[in-house]
C-alpha cells in the first residue's frame, strides 16, 4: 500500500516549509504527497459570496496549487485537492480518506498579549485527527537537521506505545533515537525504578536494530518543556516525538499543558501521536508491535 503525506497548503511561508519536509520524508519513505488548500467559507462570507465570486475562488486556488506542484513537485507523485469550508474541518475529512503516514502543518502563529500561540486549525487537527501530525514551527529545512528522532519519555507512566511508535519512525526515517528522561523526583527509590526502567526501553530499542542513546536530566516539573528544547537545540533532529494524553480524568483534551507548551515553543518538528486502543493494540499507522521479551 502506498504511503500518502498530507500537506495542507495556504501559501504562507511555514506551509511551503512544511512543503519540504514532504518531499524530504517522501523520499525515504517512498511516499506519494498530497496537497490540500482550502478556500475558506464561514457564515459571514456564505452570505456575502455569491456562488459565481467562490467559484472563481476555487478557480484561482486551483491554478496557484497546481503552479506550486508544478515548481516543487516535478519529480514526486502528488495529488492536488482544493475544497471549501473550515480549513481544520476539510483537513480531517482528507485525511479519513486517503489514510496518511502522517500529517504536515507549517504552524501559524498569533500574538496574543505579547504570548505566541499556535493557529486553531493546527491544535484542531492534532486533538481531533486520529493520524499522526507533524508541526513545524521553525525555519530549518530538513538538510539542516540530523537524522534522530527525539524521544522525550515520562517513565512514570507507561510507555510502550511511544517506544513502538519511536522505533517505527526511526526505521521509516533512517535514524537512530535518543531518549530522555527528567528526573523530578529526590527519592533513591524512584530514581533507581527510571534507571531500570530507562535501559529496558535502551535494549528493547536495539533489539529492533535502531541505534540508542539515552540520558537521565536532573530537573523540576517546572523545567520540563524548557530543558526538552534545551537537549533539541544539541540534538537538532528531525523529529521529536510526544504522545498525547490528558493529563487528568477531567481533562477532555489529549492535549496536555506541556505538550501544548512544547508545540507552542520548539523550533524544531513535532510528531504527535494520539494512543490508540490498548484492547486491539492497532493504530492507524503504527502496526508494528516490538517488545519480544516483555520487558516494558
Amino acid at each position: 500500500m502506498t504511503k500518502r503525506i498530507l500537506v495542507p497548503i495556504d501559501f504562507g511561508n511555514q506551509s511551503l516549509i512544511a512543503l519540504e519536509y514532504a518531499k524530504f520524508y517522501a523520499k525515504l519513505t517512498d511516499a506519494k504527497i498530497d496537497l490540500l488548500t482550502v478556500v475558506e467559507e464561514s457564515g459571514i462570507l456564505k452570505r456575502l459570496f455569491s456562488p459565481e465570486l467562490q467559484q472563481k475562488l476555487i478557480n484561482q486556488a486551483e491554478i496557484a496549487l497546481k503552479g506550486l506542484a508544478g515548481e516543487k513537485l516535478q519529480n514526486f507523485e502528488y495529488k492536488l485537492h482544493v475544497k471549501v469550508g473550515k480549513p481544520y474541518e476539510q483537513i480531517e475529512h482528507l485525511a479519513r480518506q486517503i489514510k496518511p503516514f502522517f500529517i504536515i502543518m507549517g504552524k501559524t502563529e498569533q500574538i496574543t498579549f505579547s504570548k505566541r500561540i499556535i493557529g486553531s486549525n493546527t491544535l484542531h487537527v492534532i486533538e481531533e485527527c486520529d493520524y499522526p501530525v507533524i508541526s513545524i514551527r521553525g525555519k530549518q529545512l530538513p538538510g539542516e537537521l540530523n537524522h534522530t528522532v527525539f524521544l522525550p519519555l515520562d517513565l512514570s507512566k507507561p510507555v510502550t506505545e511511544q517506544v513502538n511508535a519511536a522505533i517505527e519512525y526511526a526505521k521509516q526515517l533512517k535514524s537512530d533515537i535518543f531518549v530522555l528522561s527528567i528526573d523530578t523526583s529526590d527519592h533513591v527509590d524512584y530514581e533507581t525504578n527510571l534507571l531500570i526502567t530507562l535501559n529496558k526501553v535502551e535494549k528493547t530499542i536495539k533489539q529492533a536494530g535502531i541505534q540508542c542513546k539515552t540520558k537521565i536530566h536532573e530537573g523540576t516539573k517546572q523545567q520540563i518543556v524548557e530543558t526538552i528544547n534545551n537537549y533539541a537545540d544539541q540534538l537538532k533532529p528531525l523529529l521529536t516525538l510526544i504522545m498525547l494524553r490528558a493529563e487528568s480524568s477531567f481533562d477532555e483534551s489529549y492535549l496536555g499543558s506541556n505538550a501544548k507548551k512544547l508545540l507552542e515553543t520548539s523550533i524544531y518538528p513535532i510528531l504527535s501521536l494520539k494512543p490508540w486502543n490498548p484492547r486491539t493494540k492497532t493504530h492507524p499507522v503504527i502496526k508494528l508491535i516490538y517488545d519480544p521479551m516483555n520487558i516494558l
